[in-house]
């Protein structure tokens, strides 16, 4: 009945998790566990803490800075110039020259020489998704390994929850699209102007 009661709270848990809760336990299910149900507790407070440390490089994070720079000024066509990217988000400049050599090489920005050059988007906003840029500049999401000697129900079930989880981040940062993200920003400066 305990292994049992453990896959069915991992999946109510993977369930509140995906709609942003957290688990909470009835008295009734505290009762039917050994520990008053302190273990399960433990497990949901890793699962909270699981979903709140997502890690994102600072090669990543200034490669979607300076592609949402990009993306504001798309539809004046003018390039911008890497320091002023640089000065505007406190991004080291040689750092920056590095990213958007990578980005150019993906195929989502173009480079314009001259006095008046400098980068610009290859693409509209809404056709480059937060997902591509993250895949480009840290590469895919690495894929899930048993850390176990042996291979049980128990850890497949758990392999595969994860695997789902991970798809569905994936997923949700594909359908992200950098127009998205400059309504938000647009949103976001206009609640600052309210407060």
């Amino acid at each position: 009945i305990t292994i049992f009661h453990t896959i069915l709270f991992t999946i109510r848990a993977i369930l509140a998790l995906a709609a942003g809760h957290a688990l909470v336990l009835s008295e009734s299910e505290k009762m039917n566990e050994p520990d008053d149900g302190v273990g399960l507790l433990k497990l949901n407070a890793a699962f909270i803490q699981w979903r709140t440390n997502v890690n994102i490089s600072a090669k990543t994070e200034y490669a979607c800075v300076a592609m949402l720079e990009l993306a504001s000024r798309y539809p004046d066509n003018v390039p911008i110039r890497i320091k002023d990217i640089s000065d505007r988000h406190g991004i080291p400049n040689r750092f920056l020259v590095q990213i958007l050599l990578q980005l150019k090489g993906a195929g989502l920005v173009i480079s314009i020489r001259g006095a008046s050059g400098g980068y610009r988007l290859a693409h509209a906003p809404k056709d480059i998704s937060l997902g591509q840029v993250m895949s480009i500049i840290d590469g895919h999401a690495a894929e899930l390994h048993q850390n176990a000697e042996n291979s049980t129900p128990l850890s497949a079930v758990l392999l595969s929850t994860w695997g789902s989880i991970i798809d569905q981040q994936q997923t949700q940062l594909y359908e992200i699209t950098f127009a998205d993200l400059l309504e938000r920003a647009v949103g976001q400066s206009e609640a600052m102007y309210y407060i």
